[in-house]
């Protein structure tokens, strides 16, 4: 699975954070939005629940 993905530090306290998902039989698009903004996306090329709950980890506690 090759992935580009801009790292940015965000501080998601207080904020509300939208993830969409688009699932298809061999892979899923993941974006995640705030304040109305696009700030995170993704394609799994092989998805599985495990890369998924990875992508939504980076949003918990944080």
């Amino acid at each position: 699975m090759t992935t580009k993905v801009k790292e940015n530090k965000i501080n998601f306290k207080e904020k509300m954070v939208s993830i969409g998902i688009d699932m298809h039989k061999r892979s899923w698009h993941i974006t995640a939005l705030a304040n109305g903004e696009i700030f995170f996306t993704i394609s799994l090329s092989r998805p599985n629940y495990d890369a998924f709950e990875k992508v939504l980890s980076q949003f918990k506690d944080n």
